[in-house]
């Protein structure tokens, strides 16, 4: 018997305090209940809309995420110049994969697999991959707002607008030190992979030393192929724009990509105006990355090669000026 046969059992019952009291003549008694997985009762014959209340949403789920890439591809078509631009595709894709992300940690929820190993590898992969589009947002974000209040807010340096002819021949000229400097760098770390991987199979002379090679063999196979395309993929960016640059004092927008610098460790370490073979900026700024089991913390430098008009050269000097005086303000 209830204590309080007025009122009924279920209605006491929340995440906190899952009993109920009974009294009689014997004493106080209490029944415990417990929430049971549903997939416990697969081999039941219970309707799946009852075992599984939340399955059907499974469709929503589906073309949420169908719609999320949608926007991703379509979202840049007709954009403004800071939406177009390298960052605010950042925005956009980072937005992208956290609905994606998000939908591999709700999706053994929706499904009623939770406590699967696949489930779990989901939820663990989709909780970390969702961390680091939610730090792109936010990175990107921070770097759109950046050019917006340059370009819009009309707080830049430079603004310069190329000749087509002038244009093609810096975007070809750029392509060629991109591409040697990457494959220079590709250079030396196949000598070391493959002095490393030699000298372990040397030492080693066991299956998995051949294996360990054959995994940075591998991994040099992707690298070369980032070597070659991304020089390429910027090339073919240049040669299909107009030739149009924004030099501020903390940002430069080079005809669709984005760099900045003054923020979480990054700053600006050198900038000259090169006159051979055609008239630009050289800029290196770097930013702060970390490696290793120990976090070993080092700077990634990075150079920018910004044209300037052949007639505007003065121009270039001047902003040179205002960017060493900026960082050394700094």
């Amino acid at each position: 018997r209830f204590s309080r046969p007025a009122e009924a059992p279920f209605a006491e019952l929340d995440e906190n305090q899952r009993y109920v009291e009974f009294r009689d003549d014997k004493g106080l008694r209490y029944m415990e209940y417990r929430f049971i997985p549903a997939r416990e009762f697969e081999s039941v014959d219970i309707p799946e809309d009852k075992a599984f209340p939340v399955r059907p949403y499974w469709l929503v789920m589906l073309l949420g995420s169908v719609g999320a890439v949608g926007f991703g591809f379509a979202g840049g078509r007709a954009a403004s110049l800071v939406e177009a631009s390298s960052a605010g595709r950042g925005v956009r894709w980072s937005a992208v994969f956290g609905v994606l992300f998000s939908g591999m940690i709700l999706w053994p929820f929706v499904h009623g697999t939770v406590g699967s190993g696949l489930s779990f590898a989901s939820i663990l992969m989709g909780g970390l991959f969702l961390i680091g589009a939610l730090v792109g947002l936010w990175l990107f974000g921070s770097q759109a707002r950046m050019l917006r209040d340059m370009v819009e807010g009309g707080r830049f340096l430079a603004h310069f607008i190329f000749d087509p002819v002038e244009w093609k021949a810096f975007a070809e000229w750029n392509y060629g030190e991109e591409a040697s400097r990457k494959r220079a760098v590709w250079l030396v770390i196949f000598v070391i992979s493959v002095v490393v991987g030699v000298g372990l199979m040397a030492v080693k002379r066991d299956e998995a030393s051949v294996w360990v090679f054959a995994g940075l063999m591998g991994f040099m196979v992707v690298l070369w192929l980032l070597a070659v395309g991304l020089p390429w993929l910027t090339r073919r960016r240049d040669l299909k724009g107009t030739g149009e640059v924004y030099v501020g004092e903390r940002c430069v927008y080079l005809n669709g990509s984005v760099h900045s610098w003054g923020k979480l460790g990054s700053r600006l370490d050198s900038v000259k105006l090169e006159r051979k073979p055609m008239p630009h900026i050289l800029l290196v700024y770097s930013y702060m990355m970390v490696a290793g089991r120990s976090l070993y913390f080092f700077r990634n430098y990075v150079e920018v090669r910004i044209p300037v008009p052949r007639n505007q050269a003065e121009a270039g000097a001047d902003v040179v000026k205002a960017l060493e005086k900026s960082a050394h303000s700094g």
